[in-house]
């Protein structure tokens, strides 16, 4: 799991956040949570909570 933030620093903008977003490599988790692994997003929808 990654905030805002590290993606920011990782992926350079919200632009970069986006394309990542956009071509499947990145998957957004909640606000401002992201996360590599798109079973993350199955896991928390499921308990309706995120644990970092």
């Amino acid at each position: 799991m990654k905030n805002r933030r590290e993606c920011l620093r990782e992926y350079g903008s919200d632009y970069g956040i986006q394309q990542k977003v956009d071509a499947g490599e990145l998957f957004r988790v909640g606000k401002a949570v992201y996360s590599e692994d798109s079973r993350s997003c199955f896991q928390i929808s499921q308990c309706g909570c995120y644990h970092a």
